[in-house]
């Protein structure tokens, strides 16, 4: 009752959202997402745990933090690592949580991004293809709607049913976020852009399918693919410590918003000891000699 209620609502402010969201958001869809979604969790979040080091069985481990015990073979390559597994005096590792924390809101970022980039834009450019090529559009155009009234309910209509796969996921990641000690303005401003990236990506797919409406599958699975193969390079790119390479990819990279990524892992407790985004920090960011990162200007 309260779900319909809240989509009259809908309708009265948006027809054309009221029509996406009544066609996607039936109780069959909407309970194969959360299975989905809880199941992706479950998955990466046992993942990072079983990377966990046991007492008595691992000596060295990404996430312990330790110094070489006294009896240790002097001769050793290991003799000088900071995360050899010690126990405390109750037989508990000394763990670096804040690492693990923030490893788990770094996984999480990025899988969702891709999910909910690719899916979007694919979903869109499909169905505004098929509407047009069916001559359904024409009807919604001939509607008393203004054009921005229909392409805001098909941006949020269209991939209704990822936005609450992402809204599922929201709070182990936002906890991830702060247990691993990023500072909440920098997470929120994370979703922010984040949010900015698909609505602009998004509008770019609802645009791209208008154009030529012929095959909507073909043409889906071409923009997806080709917005799959620009994304990744340049996240692989952004995780081999190659944030600038002095070439085109320098230009992919600022619509990645991943690249943010590279602060917020700085900005957290467990900087120094982070595997990917430690190269970089806000320090190094200038706008015409004015460095952010400190209150003054570069030297030039």
């Amino acid at each position: 009752m309260v779900f319909h209620q809240w989509l009259d609502r809908i309708g009265d402010w948006n027809p054309q959202l009221f029509r996406e969201l009544k066609g996607r958001l039936s109780k069959k869809a909407l309970g194969l997402v959360a299975i989905a979604s809880f199941f992706t969790q479950g998955i990466f979040y046992l993942s990072l745990r079983i990377a966990l080091p046991s007492a008595g069985i691992s000596t060295t481990n990404h996430y312990c933090i330790g110094r070489a015990p006294a009896d240790f073979d002097p001769n050793s390559h290991l003799i000088h690592s900071q995360n050899f597994c010690v126990a405390d005096a109750t037989g508990n590792l000394n763990l670096n949580w804040p690492l693990w924390w923030t490893d788990l809101f770094i996984t999480l970022s990025m899988v969702g991004f891709f999910v909910a980039l690719l899916g979007g834009v694919y979903l869109l450019i499909q169905d505004l293809g098929k509407e047009q090529k069916a001559g359904t559009l024409n009807f919604v155009k001939l509607s008393p709607q203004s054009a921005q009234a229909i392409a805001i309910g098909k941006i949020l209509g269209v991939p209704s049913l990822i936005y609450v796969g992402l809204a599922l996921v929201f709070p182990l990641h936002f906890w991830a976020g702060l247990r691993g000690g990023i500072p909440l303005p920098l997470i929120l401003l994370f979703y922010g852009v984040i949010t900015a990236s698909y609505g602009f990506f998004y509008s770019g797919a609802a645009l791209y399918s208008l154009v030529n409406p012929t095959q909507p599958a073909l043409k889906a699975w071409l923009a997806t693919g080709g917005l799959f193969y620009l994304m990744m390079g340049s996240t692989t790119f952004l995780l081999q410590e190659n944030s600038h390479v002095g070439n085109l990819m320098d230009g992919v990279n600022l619509f990645n918003p991943l690249h943010m990524l590279v602060y917020l892992g700085q900005a957290s407790a467990a900087a120094e000891q982070l595997l990917t985004f430690n190269y970089d920090s806000l320090a190094d960011v200038s706008f015409f000699g004015f460095i952010f990162g400190r209150m003054g200007r570069s030297p030039l």
